[in-house]
């Protein structure tokens, strides 16, 4: 009952909207049409000698009015020709730079648009709107402390249901974000979505947050309204990418990231991230030779990338190609890969390459440095214990496999003790 009385209720909002902007379409021809005329038939009078100055301000006036109309009526091009001649005859006709700015902001010429606007606020025009439009357009150029302190005082300051007050604490949370204080950043947004609900980049803000501090069932409901807007920059498929990878969806990790990344063709300083993680996916996936091409594209642009280094190494063990994967946790750990798990890696490799004794120093490694809850412990015995029976140390691979099969019984552990060792 209560979903027909909100239907009921949107429906009649709907189409009392449409009423209204109709209406306010219609008196924009209105008068656009009369300015035109009055344009018209002052350039007449003048033509004929007739120079009074009331005439000129009048017809000032209506250049003004006329490109008032143009605006409503979506002509920005004609609106702003309009302003300037309107400028061009009096530069103290301060209500056309209010105009003017709108249009530059439309056109996504920001810095002339603050101009604009800054010669508004200095007149005491259309506050505080002026000052919240002026404030929209710093944005769009920097999102960084320099605004925040207009934000705040207009905050402060203004009525809490001025219709910009939503924008104003969504611009302030996204600083914040910017800024990795994740905290106040949702705070700010909390505000914006509940003053502002159609600000769709706030939910694709919020579900960041969510997803880096690890509240997925969150970040994927905000980040999934975000996307389903249409209104969203295509962060938003890396945001959700990256939470997919969090969760291991691989499957939707790769078309998300996918989706970024053929949005994204030229620089943009998450990419290699994104490649990155996509690469990951597919390992997980056995898609070798894809994840072979994207821990590449990573390298070409950071060469250093110790990760994309041992994950080469992961593959190419994988495709049995020992040689590579040597060579590439050689790398890893030259790079400055020094997690235990890589030692583990390394010395498997060096078995499969009957580099016995660097097999036992690498396996050794990894024994030392993890606990014996680590998954791979036993493991990691069994595998020193093979490198320690190819040495020819027959007891000390002994030691190995019985202590890695009272750990974890396998199979292949039991044949070995079994075959080699005296019970």
């Amino acid at each position: 009952m209560y979903s027909m009385i909100y239907k009921f209720y949107y429906t009649l909002l709907f189409f009392t909207s449409l009423i209204i902007c109709e209406d306010r379409l219609k008196q924009a021809r209105v008068t656009e049409f009369i300015a035109s005329e009055t344009i018209d038939y002052v350039e007449n009078i003048r033509a004929k000698g007739d120079t009074k100055e009331y005439l000129y301000v009048c017809q000032t006036n209506a250049y003004l009015a006329r490109a008032k109309a143009r605006f409503i009526l979506n002509n920005i091009e004609d609106a702003l020709s309009d302003i300037n001649i309107t400028i061009s005859r009096d530069s103290n006709f301060f209500e056309a730079y209010y105009y003017r700015g709108q249009i530059h902001f439309l056109q996504k010429d920001y810095t002339l648009a603050i101009n604009d606007f800054d010669l508004v606020i200095q007149n005491g025009l259309f506050m505080p709107d002026v000052i919240a439009q002026k404030i929209e357009s710093q944005f769009r150029i920097y999102r960084d402390n320099s605004i925040l302190l207009d934000i705040n005082s207009f905050i402060n300051t203004v009525d809490s249901k001025h219709p910009s007050m939503g924008k104003l604490f969504f611009y302030k949370g996204a600083i914040l974000f910017k800024q990795r204080n994740f905290i106040q950043a949702l705070e700010n947004i909390d505000i914006a979505i509940n003053l502002s609900p159609e600000i769709w980049e706030a939910y694709m803000i919020r579900g960041n947050i969510y997803r880096i501090q690890g509240n997925l069932d969150k970040a994927f409901t905000d980040l999934d309204i975000a996307i389903e807007s249409n209104e969203c920059p295509r962060e938003v498929f890396l945001y959700r990418g990256l939470a997919h990878a969090t969760s291991k969806d691989f499957k939707n990790t790769i078309q998300d990231l996918t989706i970024f990344l053929a949005l994204t063709p030229g620089y943009h300083q998450n990419k290699p991230e994104a490649i990155l993680q996509r690469g990951i996916a597919r390992y997980y996936e056995g898609n070798l030779n894809t994840t072979i091409n994207d821990l590449n594209e990573v390298l070409k642009r950071k060469p250093d990338h110790w990760l994309a280094y041992r994950l080469l190494g992961l593959v190419y063990l994988k495709k049995e190609n020992y040689s590579k994967a040597l060579k590439n946790f050689n790398i890893a750990i030259e790079h400055g890969d020094n997690d235990a798990d890589i030692y583990l890696h390394r010395g498997i490799t060096q078995i499969n390459l009957f580099s016995y004794k660097n097999a036992k120093s690498d396996l050794s490694t990894f024994i030392d440095n993890v606990s014996k809850s680590h998954p791979d412990y036993a493991h990691a015995l069994n595998k020193r214990g093979l490198s320690l029976f190819f040495m020819k140390k027959v007891t000390e691979a002994c030691i190995d496999w019985n202590y890695s099969f009272s750990l974890e019984i396998d199979n292949d552990t039991k044949t070995f003790i079994a075959k080699h060792c005296v019970n």
